[in-house]
């Protein structure tokens, strides 16, 4: 779905993506994407188009803990 989604843009890449260190917390399963553009803008409607499949963003993580 990620993938598909990513199409649509461009000007965004999508340099990493795997499941997280605790792959399921409350039932629910996690996994990372680390995408990356040189615009902001571009970076916030790929964010908004992935709330479909109920994704949380960390615009500047620490880590991938």
């Amino acid at each position: 779905h990620v993938v598909g989604i990513a199409a649509h843009f461009p000007n965004v890449e999508v340099v990493g993506f795997g499941k997280a260190n605790i792959a399921k917390i409350a039932g629910k399963y996690r996994y990372e994407l680390l995408a990356r553009s040189d615009s902001s803008k571009a970076l916030l409607e790929f964010a908004h188009a992935l709330r479909s499949l109920h994704v949380e963003a960390d615009m500047d993580p620490l880590s991938f803990s």
